[in-house]
């Protein structure tokens, strides 16, 4: 297992895994944001991974989309692994893409209990270790949605600092971009 400060994956390709001389598995990666969150967290990415391990040793794709959803069969492992879909969301993804992330279940973490009570001990003994990346403020993450003065009415979103370092220019008709009022 390895610890990362980058922020988790957004991709579950296959090609993470690796299996050792010695038939041992590696690729599992838990980032400083679980480890930030507490055990709980850390377990639930823990067993998502190990559904997603349980896919790969079964040589089945378990993501749609590019890896970006996941798909009936990771469904089942994270069922098989002790995850669960929460109630009050829908078991896929709006546009019916794949399906969203698995919940820790309650049975789940009454199992793992004495891990989680481990966890909790040694998360804060290794957080003051590790080097966690500063956050981003919140408005560099947000997008800018720019509609085209034109006749085109053409509709982009870029990145603040992209408008504030000059004009965009559209492509079919020539005119400037500019935001669209927020609602």
């Amino acid at each position: 297992m390895a610890v990362t400060t980058s922020p988790p994956s957004t991709t579950h390709g296959p090609d993470r895994w690796t299996r050792n001389d010695d038939g041992s598995v590696s690729g599992l990666v838990i980032s400083t944001t679980a480890l930030q969150a507490g055990e709980r967290a850390v377990l639930e990415t823990m067993l998502h991974e190990a559904a997603h391990l349980t896919c790969w040793t079964r040589g089945v794709q378990d993501t749609a989309s590019r890896g970006y959803y996941h798909n009936a069969e990771f469904a089942a492992a994270a069922d098989d692994v002790g995850l669960e879909w929460p109630e009050d969301s829908p078991t896929r993804t709006s546009g019916g893409r794949g399906y969203a992330s698995p919940r820790l279940s309650q049975q789940t973490a009454e199992h793992y209990a004495a891990d989680l009570a481990k966890l909790t001990a040694v998360i804060p003994e290794a957080l003051p270790h590790l080097v966690v990346p500063a956050s981003r403020p919140e408005s560099s993450r947000k997008r800018l949605g720019l509609q085209c003065a034109g006749e085109c009415k053409r509709k982009v979103w870029v990145a603040p600092t992209v408008y504030k370092a000059g004009s965009i220019l559209c492509g079919i008709c020539g005119k400037e971009f500019t935001p669209v009022p927020e609602k």
